[in-house]
């Protein structure tokens, strides 16, 4: 009896040195040539470019490219949620099997919105955006006026109450009324 447990202890031992000696699935190893496959993927997609992936011989070293498009900041090289290399440049040597994820976000930019006459209406849709976000602003008229257009760097956009844009950085537009005559009017806004 003493024998059969000995046995089975020494099966258990074996099956756990076995199985805790196998590689992890985050690390297979040596692929058949030897070699680390070293992959890499963005978070956001549209960001920015990336270079690097491929195999690497033990010991030889891996540069990994970062190129930001505009609007999105680089934020860094990680593995999951750990930090490996802040600049857009990640030099290692190739020693295991690796996957890195390039990380940015998108630039903040203020759209603001102003008003030729602050009792002809409300112009809303001001506020802080991520670059690429589509905006719309909206005017509205208060009794007495009409909406007359959206302007920006005081040239006219739209003659529309409403107007969609896609943020690429700061702007200001101006929503312009006319004050409803009580006569026929021939001068231009107020």
């Amino acid at each position: 009896m003493k024998k059969f447990w000995i046995l089975i202890v020494s099966c258990l031992t074996a099956l756990f040195c076995f199985a805790a000696c196998k590689p992890s699935s985050e690390d297979p190893g040596p692929n058949e040539n030897g070699g680390y496959v070293i992959s890499v993927t963005k978070n956001i997609d549209h960001a920015g470019e990336v270079t690097g992936a491929g195999e690497y011989e033990e010991g030889e070293e891996v540069v990994l490219t970062a190129t930001t498009n505009t609007g999105y900041i680089f934020l860094g090289w990680y593995d999951g949620e750990t930090l490996l290399c802040e600049d857009a440049t990640y030099v290692f040597i190739a020693t295991e099997t690796a996957a890195a994820v390039a990380k940015w976000r998108a630039e903040i930019y203020r759209i603001s919105v102003t008003k030729n006459n602050e009792k002809a209406g409300d112009a809303t849709g001001a506020g802080e955006y991520e670059y690429g976000t589509i905006v719309t602003l909206v005017a509205t008229d208060n009794e007495g006026y009409y909406f007359w257009a959206w302007f920006l760097d005081g040239q006219e956009v739209t003659k529309s109450a409403t107007l969609t844009i896609t943020v690429t950085e700061d702007k200001t537009y101006e929503a312009r009324w006319f004050k409803t005559p009580d006569e026929p009017w021939t001068d231009g806004p107020v």
